[in-house]
Parts: structure tokens; C-alpha cells; sequence
């Protein structure tokens, strides 16, 4: 086993693990988890590419930061290579809310995504129906106002690209702005 690399991964979607091997001829495999799930969440613990099924502690509904599975590769003359791990990173589901209004009140004033904690190089642009790119924002808890350039914009549907980094596709949508 040469390398595994490490994976990022949000709740609820489904990735494979791909490690790096010189040699599968006459090879057999073995995952074994740690923690709370073990190995009972992959799609079949004994084969080179497994797939997880990343999920939440259902118990105590928090995510689990961080899931650790062993490779065990078994090969001619019983040698056992069993130095490297899969790391997964699990991160939150990105919560959109899809509308607000900024207008003095102090309820909804600004377009909040609080869920993008686990996403510090997250950015965020936003859209008029025109293309014209109305803001920019980055890191991990994003708010807009509902200005460009410090002046209000118009009452309108807004739409915006999400790119929350760690190689996880961007998420695109629509925001609804009233007054």
C-alpha cells in the first residue's frame, strides 16, 4: 500500500476510497473502522474501493468530525501490509436560507449561511438576473446586506455560486431579497 489519500466529505453524500497500490495480483483486503460505525458503513469492507455512505452520530445527532478506517492488505506467503489509514473528514450540510429583508427591522435585516463552519475557504458570489456580480464574500460564516457598492439593491430574485473548497462542487441557487 503506497498512499491513501485523505478525503473530504459532506454528511449525507456517498464517496470511494482510492488508495495506491504497486501490486492486486493475488491480494486480499480487509477495512476496519474505528469509532462509532466501524466498518458497518461501508459497501463491502473487503475490497480495495469500498464505498462510504457519510453520515451524522444518530445517537447524539452531532457529525462525526472524523471517521478512521485501516487498510489490511494480505498478499503472497501471508505478508500483511497494514500501515495506512483512510482518513475522512466529514463536514456539515451547508444550509441556504432563501430569502430575507433587509429593511431596518431587525428580523431576516441580512442573508446569513451560519453552516459554513466547517468551510473556512468557502466564497460566495452573488448574482443579479443580469449576471452582474452584486457581492463577494468569503470564509466561514457569510452574510450580505443587500447593498452594492453600499447602496441597496432592487427587491429581486438573486442568485448565487457557493465554492465551499476541500474540493467539493460548488452549489448554486437563488436567494429572494424583499424590503
Amino acid at each position: 500500500v503506497d498512499s491513501i489519500p485523505l478525503i473530504y466529505a459532506q454528511e449525507g453524500t456517498i464517496v470511494q476510497f482510492n488508495p495506491k497500490i504497486n501490486d492486486t495480483a493475488n491480494t486480499t483486503f480487509s477495512w476496519v473502522g474505528q469509532g462509532y460505525y466501524g466498518s458497518s458503513v461501508l459497501s463491502n469492507p473487503n475490497v480495495l474501493r469500498p464505498y462510504l455512505t457519510v453520515g451524522q452520530l444518530q445517537s447524539y445527532s452531532v457529525t462525526n468530525a472524523e471517521q478512521i478506517y485501516k487498510l489490511y492488505a494480505e498478499g503472497a506467503f501471508n505478508c500483511i501490509d497494514s500501515s495506512r489509514i483512510q482518513r475522512v473528514k466529514i463536514l456539515g450540510k451547508i444550509n441556504i436560507p432563501n430569502a430575507f429583508s433587509p429593511n431596518g427591522d431587525g428580523v431576516n435585516d441580512t442573508w446569513k449561511i451560519t453552516s459554513l463552519g466547517d468551510y473556512p475557504a468557502a466564497t460566495v458570489d452573488i448574482f443579479n438576473r443580469n449576471g452582474q456580480r452584486v457581492a463577494h464574500l468569503t470564509g466561514s460564516n457569510i452574510e450580505w446586506d443587500g447593498t452594492l457598492n453600499g447602496s441597496p439593491v432592487p427587491v429581486a430574485t438573486y442568485y448565487y455560486i457557493i465554492n465551499p473548497g476541500n474540493n467539493i462542487a460548488p452549489i448554486n441557487g437563488w436567494v429572494v431579497l424583499f424590503r
